[in-house]
């Protein structure tokens, strides 16, 4: 990725002699670059190895009398041994507490650090002064490493006729990054379907049990070629396939280079910063919440890569063996075009309209795609259509210019009353609205005929949504003129709406909500606190002990003995929320209990607050104790640790998102039915009151932990 800043350098300097230091491995890279005259090799593990080694490789760059260094890597040795070296000029990043040691540092801010690598680089050039000259990657083959990689095909009785696909299922980072062989041989032998592919199998050493699994399972013509290249042989084979699959690693960049067609599937890494940067490469992910972790291995249950399904990455990899284009249209796979700085950043639409009606819980999975929109087209005017349950979760928010209220529950209910002719009088007003702008982009994140219809309705040039396949689409699809590859329902719901995003070419740095809470309804709780005798210094706890369905609700004895545990065991003020309409089950909840304390330390706000209000309220929590509802969503959105109860439906479809959330269920057969009325309930029904404890134990200990080394950090 550094290839496009060499070339800068070369330009800037066309009759400089230009040497590159690089370890062993990297080298092969630039010896056929006709912008390097001269590699020196850096042997960190041989003659340059440890404190004494730095001092002999210093010693060896004094002796070329090198004019200027410019430091690509970041660590503070490469400044030291530059200093050493006493280079008259060092240019690079002011990271790892090197400034001092450079002449022309240059200023690394958090915002580079999300940009591309590609540009990464460009940056230090730029904040040196020097002209840049394009962001396309560069890699140069000789003769001599192209006839050895004939020679080998020969050695496998395979023709310059015959095409080949090359898989990559390692990465020597670590094992977070690698999606499963089964997957990769999977892969392989449904497209030996459309092509009689020979199969390579790429990847380094003690990577050849790995190749050896893959081409075992898919058999003839498989070629396990781990351990067993060069680098050199290696890019001149890569060049020859008719496509490349591969992890994120260094072969990725390589195959980005030669401007052969691949997809990479991306997990634990970062797609914005190290996607490979080519016109003809795709990214295949699934956002999770603990996606990007950039960790070696994987501490859970590796579910980013899980996530990503052979049928995803075949979708794309046949449209790109039957000559298609690499498209973000159609069905069936998710498709994610490279975010790289080849290609060209889209002008941003003057107006788009989001399409998310309710429930609580899918408007606030929705915002993070409304603040990555904002980002993505910071002078865009986006409206939101949203129904009036969910109406004060987007009233005000900062990223919105514009809210359009839909009351379609009422109007249902009064075309079928006397108020017909006032309904359809307002009915008409409301599409008006609808229709006086005429957007840029639509998105349908709903999915449903109910939103179906308004992006009918409405005008616009792109009417963007998911394709046909998609549980419960309501054959809402029909209303759109680009259909986004379908993706699992056992994806969680934000991470959907995010591919939703990525589909169309937008890329989420990061996942926001920022409910818009106002310092009024801030106000007002603590108001309300003061009037139920709530003191400031109490750590308060809240528990929301209802949910629409009948299924999702645990016992009100169970919550009674919970919130005297509570009270009990930490010395806390438990907080009840709900509706008006729960008032009354809050009421015999308290009635229940046997703490002495219960008159002033469990409060009832069933009712009483809005929408806004609760939100304000769950900022000033500990944490929240809930069923599956939308206040556990709104609690998990401001931030706050949620003991979620689970029984008939899917935590990783619709839990809380994010970390530090424990889910406590009983784990049944029949669990998640996702049935709305059961006869026996077991699966809420075996869920004890210990068990929720003991998620609480482990939120309480978690938040310490963090507590701790956040306080650390200062030092």
């Amino acid at each position: 990725m550094t290839t496009p800043a060499v070339r800068a350098i070369r330009k800037n300097f066309p009759g400089a002699e230009i040497t590159m230091l690089a370890k062993p491995w990297v080298a092969p890279v630039f010896e056929n670059s006709p912008h390097i005259d001269k590699i020196l090799i850096y042997d960190a593990a041989g003659r340059h190895k440890g404190f004494a080694g730095k001092f002999r490789l210093a010693r060896d760059l004094k002796s070329y009398r090198f004019d200027a260094a410019i430091l690509f890597q970041n660590a503070f040795e490469a400044a030291f041994i530059t200093f050493l070296a006493e280079i008259p000029r060092r240019i690079g990043y002011n990271t790892d507490a090197r400034t001092l040691l450079l002449t022309h540092p240059v200023l690394c801010t958090k915002e580079m650090k999300r940009i591309h690598q590609v540009e990464y680089y460009l940056g230090i050039l730029r904040g040196a002064g020097l002209q840049t000259d394009g962001t396309e990657l560069h890699l140069a083959v000789s003769r001599k490493d192209r006839r050895r990689a004939e020679d080998i095909l020969k050695g496998f009785g395979i023709s310059q006729e015959e095409p080949l696909l090359g898989i990559n299922p390692g990465a020597t980072y670590g094992s977070a990054k690698r999606w499963f062989p089964e997957r990769y041989a999977e892969l392989c032998l449904r497209l030996r379907n459309i092509l009689p592919f020979h199969i390579l199998v790429f990847g380094g050493p003690g990577e050849e049990s790995l190749g050896q699994q893959i081409c075992e399972t898919v058999g003839k013509g498989c070629i396990n070629l781990c351990g067993k290249t060069s680098l050199q042989e290696a890019v001149a084979l890569i060049e020859r396939c008719r496509l490349f699959v591969t992890n994120d690693s260094g072969l990725m960049h390589i195959a980005a280079a030669l401007n052969v067609p691949q997809i990479a599937v991306f997990g634990s890494t970062n797609h914005v910063t190290t996607s490979p940067a080519s016109a003809k490469s795709r990214v295949v992910r699934v956002p999770t919440a603990c996606s990007p972790c950039l960790k070696p291995d994987c501490p859970t249950d590796h579910r980013c890569m899980k996530a990503v399904t052979t049928d995803m990455v075949y979708e794309i990899a046949e449209k790109a063996i039957r000559g298609q284009r690499f498209g973000v249209r159609g069905s069936g796979s998710e498709v994610c075009p490279h975010p790289s700085p080849r290609t060209p950043h889209p002008v941003p639409p003057l107006k788009i309209l989001i399409v998310k009606l309710s429930a609580i819980g899918d408007v606030l999975h929705t915002l993070p795609a409304l603040n990555a929109l904002r980002e993505h087209f910071p002078d865009a005017h986006i409206t939101w259509l949203v129904e009036e349950a969910a109406y004060p979760l987007v009233e005000g928010h900062r990223a919105l210019n514009r809210v359009l209220l839909s009351k379609r529950k009422r109007w249902i209910k009064d075309l079928l009353g006397p108020s017909r002719k006032a309904a359809v009088s307002e009915i008409c007003r409301f599409i008006r609205d609808l229709r006086d702008t005429r957007y840029d982009l639509i998105f349908d994140f709903q999915a449903l005929l109910k939103s179906g219809i308004p992006v009918a309705l409405a005008r616009g040039k792109r009417k963007i949504g998911y394709g046909k396949g998609m549980a419960h689409d309501e054959y809402s699809y029909l209303f759109l003129n680009e259909r986004m590859p379908r993706v699992s329902m056992n994806i969680h719901a934000l991470s959907r709406n995010l591919m939703l995003l990525e589909a169309a070419g937008i890329y989420p740095k990061e996942i926001a909500y920022h409910v818009p809470v106002q310092e009024a309804d801030r106000k007002s709780v603590n108001a309300l606190l003061e009037q139920k005798g709530v003191k400031n210094s109490r750590v308060l706890v809240a528990i929301n002990p209802v949910a629409k369905w009948e299924t999702k609700l645990w016992s009100e004895e169970k919550f009674s003995n919970l919130a005297d545990r509570l009270i009990e065991e930490y010395d806390v003020t438990v907080i009840f929320t709900g509706g008006a309409e729960d008032r009354e089950t809050v009421e015999r909840i308290i009635s229940g209990m046997l703490s002495p304390k219960k008159q002033t330390d469990a409060v009832n706000l069933a009712g009483e607050t809005s929408l806004k209000m609760l939100a304000a309220l769950y900022e000033k929590t500990a944490f929240l104790i809930s069923t599956d509802t939308g206040p556990m969503h709104l609690a998990a959105a401001v931030g706050k640790p949620v003991a979620a109860i689970f029984g008939p439906t899917a935590p990783w479809r619709t839990g809380p998102f994010g970390s530090g959330h424990q889910i406590i269920r009983a784990g049944l057969a029949c669990s998640p039915c996702f049935k709305r009325q059961c006869r026996t309930a077991d699966c809420m029904r075996q869920i004890s009151v210990q068990d929720v404890l003991d998620a609480v134990k482990k939120m309480a200990a978690l938040r310490t932990l963090r507590l701790c080394e956040k306080f650390i950090s200062k030092f």
